[in-house]
């Protein structure tokens, strides 16, 4: 299933429920969103895991 969401879909920069980025020969992966009063960021690295995560009050 991760092969599958990393994998580009729809564009070159989207998997499945993911955003891609690619710097270096490197594949960061991501996702943000919002609600009311809040705002929220994930990024990772494909192979080496978390890299950072981001919960604002706003």
């Amino acid at each position: 299933m991760t092969t599958k969401m990393l994998t580009p879909f729809v564009e070159d920069f989207i998997g499945l429920g993911l955003f891609i980025n690619k710097m270096n020969d490197e594949v960061y992966f991501g996702h943000g969103g919002w609600n009311e009063g809040y705002s929220n960021e994930l990024k990772a690295h494909r192979d080496k895991g978390l890299w950072g995560s981001c919960v604002n009050q706003l």
